[in-house]
């Protein structure tokens, strides 16, 4: 966790420049929730602390590195009486590979509702992503254990469903699981910082559950765009359920929506995300 919030960290070269080191979490490549992080970061270092990030959007425009440090421009579209808005673009070897927009609020008073958490088994009830790896790599050929156990992520991850980086066999177009993040500071930017880092964790995979018996060889999947709403103060400390599902896939692109809750049922984020998944026939 260390390592992933000192690449977190944004370093101003400039006037809304910024630049950043990049680390591997354990993907073949950089993760784009990391980039997403580093953007929002990076903007997040321009608005007045009172105004914490509500929303983004971001397009991802090409593949990142791991050994190649990215820097981050940040544009000042407005800030208002309540809102700031901030036009974001993460450039890696003089080439953009994210944009993104992100809107910033100073919270205030209003009605409130909210979807019901569903019921699921606590985290504590569930094996961890790394006991899932291990009882799939003993399952596989001697020669796939290595990529199998390869830690993904720095954070804390239970499955529930659907998110089991390895699993083969077709199921519904849902996933599930618990996630949470230790030795975060105590900022609350930091807590929206790295729930963007974690909202794109295995989101695609929503749309990729009917059609995963085709993730052969030739098969093709990436996040295309990715969307985060930040409805209340994040405890990322603590863990937080993100359940998704995806509405349709065709044409090579698959939709995919989530919804973050915090332990005691209380809405903390929606996502949605849309996937390239081109698959052999």
């Amino acid at each position: 966790m260390n390592e992933l919030i000192g690449a977190l960290t944004m370093n101003a070269v400039g006037p809304d420049l910024f630049e950043g080191r990049t680390t591997n979490d354990g993907w073949f490549t950089l993760f784009g929730g990391q980039v997403i992080a580093q953007a929002l970061s990076a903007a997040t270092l321009t608005v007045p602390a009172d105004r914490p990030v509500h929303s983004l959007h971001a397009y991802f425009l090409r593949g990142g590195a791991f050994d190649t440090p990215i820097k981050v421009e940040v544009a000042r579209d407005r800030d208002g009486g309540a809102f700031s808005s901030r036009r974001v673009v993460v450039h890696q070897n003089d080439k953009p590979i994210l944009t993104m927009m992100a809107s910033f609020h100073a919270p205030e008073p209003g009605s409130w509702r909210q979807p019901e958490m569903p019921d699921v088994p606590p985290p504590e009830a569930l094996p961890s992503l790394e006991d899932v790896q291990r009882a799939a790599a003993e399952q596989a050929p001697e020669s796939m254990r290595e990529s199998m156990l390869r830690r993904i992520t720095s954070i804390d991850v239970h499955p529930i469903t659907g998110c089991q980086p390895f699993q083969r066999e077709d199921g519904p177009a849902e996933q599930a699981m618990w996630f949470r993040c230790r030795d975060v500071p105590a900022d609350q930017s930091w807590h929206r910082i790295l729930l963007a880092y974690a909202s794109d964790l295995f989101l695609v995979n929503a749309c990729i559950g009917p059609h995963r018996s085709r993730l052969k060889k030739g098969a093709h999947v990436a996040s295309l765009d990715h969307g985060l709403w930040i409805h209340q103060d994040v405890n990322i400390e603590d863990w937080l359920l993100y359940v998704s599902d995806s509405a349709s896939a065709g044409q090579g692109r698959g939709m995919n929506r989530g919804h973050i809750f915090s332990r005691d049922g209380r809405l903390i984020a929606t996502t949605t995300q849309e996937g390239l998944m081109r698959l052999p026939a």
